[in-house]
């Protein structure tokens, strides 16, 4: 039985949807979200990083052709999966909001956004469209 079948995993999601939908809207993409919707799901995300769903999804992107090259340098080293936001940890969308970095973009995209105080959201679009412009 796959994770997302399981009663408990259900349960969770509802317990998590009700969680978020209390949330304002523009609290959606600060850092926060992460750990409200791990506490919810009863997962740390160091747990979360070892789960059979994390895997599965790594295994899925290794799949497809756009998650080969980092999406800001186009570098094919050392490629990492970046959540664009937290909210859709362990949902069905969650592919939806990944996108590939290499290890040194990613590094840069999270001092990037601690650095400005942004959103996960914010920086990261900010960062990948500063690519696109040069």
């Amino acid at each position: 039985m796959s994770i997302r079948n399981s009663e408990s995993y259900k349960s969770n999601m509802i317990r998590t949807e009700n969680t978020l939908n209390k949330i304002e809207s523009n609290q959606y993409e600060t850092w926060n979200i992460r750990s409200v919707v791990l506490k919810e799901i009863g997962l740390t995300y160091q747990e979360y990083l070892s789960s059979e769903h994390w895997k599965k999804l790594k295994q899925k992107t290794l799949r497809r052709k756009r998650f080969k090259k980092c999406q800001k340098c186009d570098s094919d080293q050392n490629i990492q999966l970046h959540h664009k936001h937290y909210r859709f940890l362990m949902h069905i969308h969650e592919l939806h909001s990944i996108v590939p970095l290499c290890k040194n973009c990613h590094n840069e995209l999270h001092d990037y956004t601690k650095q400005n105080k942004l959103s996960v959201r914010e920086a990261t679009n900010i960062f990948l469209k500063q690519t696109k412009l040069l």
